[in-house]
């Protein structure tokens, strides 16, 4: 799946949000939340080697900070010069 950077949205009436829901749907943005089993906001899901790793419902900052030490790649050894 291809990723997209977010964007937040304000909508001020029901009619707004009726119609950015449509929008995403017919751009097929639901089926991604879906596949994700996303049901809350902020959901954050680790994906490594094609594979769910770890999901985090919510903005808990530890542990989203552990969980991004736990599976980062290991820095690249630098250069001798």
């Amino acid at each position: 799946m291809a990723s997209e950077q977010g964007v937040v949205i304000a909508c001020h009436s029901k009619a707004e949000f009726d119609a950015h829901m449509t929008k995403a749907q017919e751009a097929g943005k639901l089926e991604v939340t879906a596949a994700y089993e996303v049901e809350a906001m902020p959901t954050f899901h680790f994906v490594k080697n094609g594979k769910t790793v770890a999901t985090i419902v919510g903005a808990r900052k530890d542990e989203l900070l552990a969980q991004i030490e736990k599976h980062a790649a290991p820095a690249p050894a630098s250069a001798s010069a």
